[in-house]
């Protein structure tokens, strides 16, 4: 079962909308308006988790663990936890900084994650238009 990326970004809004149903139950049967109907052993390949060599999901912190649960799960399933690295959202009250887009500074681990293992993946020029566009659309 493979989705269009419309529907596989619908799909994972409901995954976080449904945490619980997602991570606890043997299936999806609503998600959102009914649209879908997918068992939990469907979403790995619907999602596009099938030939990744790395899995980036968000750290496994209360409001957003959703998705990082499903992922844990679906990779330890099939022995690929190493594929599986987080990135920080909430690292502390004032990180980053300084606050705002300076892009000619590194972006350097929160006080919270220094004692982690650390990865810096660098962007090309495409990839960094791409990020600051997507970072423009968000409006909060």
């Amino acid at each position: 079962m493979r989705l269009g990326l419309k529907k596989r970004y619908m799909l994972l809004l409901a995954i976080v909308l449904t945490a619980f149903v997602v991570i606890n139950a043997p299936g999806l049967f609503s998600l959102g308006y009914r649209l879908y109907y997918a068992k939990v052993s469907h979403l790995p390949s619907a999602l596009g988790f099938s030939s990744s060599d790395r899995l980036l999901v968000l750290s496994p912190h209360p409001d957003h663990r959703a998705v990082g649960d499903l992922a844990i799960r679906v990779l330890g399933e099939r022995s690929e936890s190493d594929k599986l690295h987080y990135w920080i959202v909430h690292g502390g009250p004032e990180w980053p900084l300084p606050k705002g887009l300076h892009q000619n500074l590194p972006l350097n681990p929160p006080p919270r994650g220094r004692g982690l293992d650390w990865t810096r993946l660098p962007l090309g020029a495409e990839e960094i238009q791409k990020k600051l566009q997507s970072i423009q659309l968000y409006h909060t």
